[in-house]
């Protein structure tokens, strides 16, 4: 199944990683609706800060990856063309 590897390595960052438990009752909840099974993995060493800001930090990479690649659609283009401009740019 191609869920598997995936649910099996689910990895809890950011503010509402903080909350106490709730990375046990993800997974929980996530084990009752399929029957693979479901773990956490661990927080990558590299991370700086610990989990709390890699959202943050996995945003500025990918926002950094995609403005290279011209993957981006300014105010003006949506305003023209709507959401075919999501289409035009990255379709």
């Amino acid at each position: 199944h191609k869920r598997a590897g995936h649910l099996e390595n689910i990895v809890v960052v950011g503010g509402g990683g903080q909350v106490p438990g709730l990375p046990q009752r993800l997974v929980r909840e996530l084990q009752t609706q399929v029957s693979c099974k479901v773990g956490l993995a661990p927080v990558p060493e590299y991370l700086p800060g610990g989990t709390r800001f890699a959202p943050w930090l996995g945003g500025a990479v990918l926002a950094k990856v995609l403005a290279s690649q011209s993957h981006f659609v300014s105010k003006g283009e949506y305003e023209e063309w709507g959401p075919s401009a999501l289409n035009r740019k990255c379709g």
